[in-house]
């Protein structure tokens, strides 16, 4: 089953104020989410209900899946100093 994979619009923006280098390896991973949200080395982050995050060195992408509408919500991607603030 493939999964729409959608960016909130905060996560967009984060998104291209990475360095070039960083999207360029971040957005492959983030595609291949519609194929497989649970990717090797996803991990579940503690305390929120079907979220979890993938890694590229220090910068991270945190996404939610939502099975009933086949849906990978990315909702940060930001380094890893940033990323779990607010949360």
């Amino acid at each position: 089953m493939t999964y729409t994979v959608e960016l909130s619009k905060e996560a967009k923006k984060e998104f291209e104020k990475l360095p070039l280098a960083v999207q360029g390896r971040m957005l492959p991973k983030i595609k291949a989410l519609a194929d497989n949200p649970h990717p090797p080395g996803a991990v579940a982050l503690a305390g929120r209900k079907d979220s979890y995050r993938i890694r590229d060195g220090d910068y991270r992408a945190l996404y939610t899946i939502h099975d009933d509408i086949v849906l990978v919500y990315v909702f940060r991607v930001e380094h890893r100093k940033d990323g779990y603030r607010g949360l």
